[in-house]
């Protein structure tokens, strides 16, 4: 009975390079938007709405808490009369963001690891979960609640804040939040326990691979065949059937 074994090992691990879901996360402010990514200019109309979570830089005394922001782009071709938008996060913490007025503004890819980072953390704490484009019916309760843990995770990791969620829950949460957002980045850089592995498989058998680093689920769903060697996996499962 024939065996294959290098040409699997080969195969395989250029598939997993060219199926990782994370190697299209954009930048902060237009993260997971194809059409706006890589770098340009545009003129786009503000809007903002209060979380009225509030941290200790934001006041206690302040109702709206962390604004959580939405950019209409208004040029050409890109209509939003249904009042749809982009939602983004402020790198820039203290920046004045006023509602309803056109800004003119440049767009590009992060340049610094510290920006690369916070892309992740825009990604894995907001568009992931709720998307790109919102209208006032994304921005409820619980949405609203992770926007603000996002925005505030971000510019701590930009070192703009230190502050800490008024209210006990909101903190603890937010710690919680943070652990999970940490985990799924740390994930970004492991790959699959059977990566560039031999693996042996006789002509004509199914063999079922397990990734016991559990990071394959995080992979998008697969079925390519290759050198008449076929591979499957459905995306939320640790397993690869060859």
């Amino acid at each position: 009975m024939f065996k294959i074994t290098k040409k699997i090992k080969k195969i395989l691990t250029a598939i997993l390079l060219s199926i990782i879901l994370f190697s299209n996360i954009q930048p902060v402010v237009l993260a997971a938007n194809e059409t706006l990514s890589g770098s340009g200019s545009g003129r786009f109309m503000a809007r903002q709405y209060a979380t009225k979570i509030k941290t200790t830089d934001s006041g206690s005394n302040t109702e709206n808490g962390i604004i959580a922001r939405r950019l209409i782009l208004r040029d050409e071709g890109w209509n939003f009369s249904n009042g749809d938008g982009i939602i983004v996060f402020c790198a820039q913490n203290g920046v004045p963001f006023a509602t309803g007025q056109d800004y003119n503004g440049n767009y590009s890819a992060p340049s610094s690891s510290e920006l690369r980072k916070a892309g992740k953390i825009a990604y894995f704490g907001w568009y992931q979960k709720h998307g790109t484009y919102g209208s006032n019916g994304v921005l409820e309760t619980e949405p609203l609640k992770d926007y603000a843990y996002t925005q505030q995770y971000i510019w701590e990791s930009l070192g703009q804040s230190h502050g800490t969620f008024v209210n006990p829950t909101n903190q603890s949460e937010y710690e919680q939040y943070k652990n999970e957002i940490e985990n799924k980045i740390q994930k970004m850089t492991q790959r699959p326990s059977f990566d560039a592995t031999a693996i042996t498989v006789e002509i004509g058998e199914t063999k079922t691979l397990e990734d016991t680093n559990g990071v394959l689920a995080d992979y998008n769903t697969i079925d390519v065949t290759r050198d008449n060697i076929r591979f499957e996996h459905n995306k939320g499962e640790n397993t690869l059937k060859i």
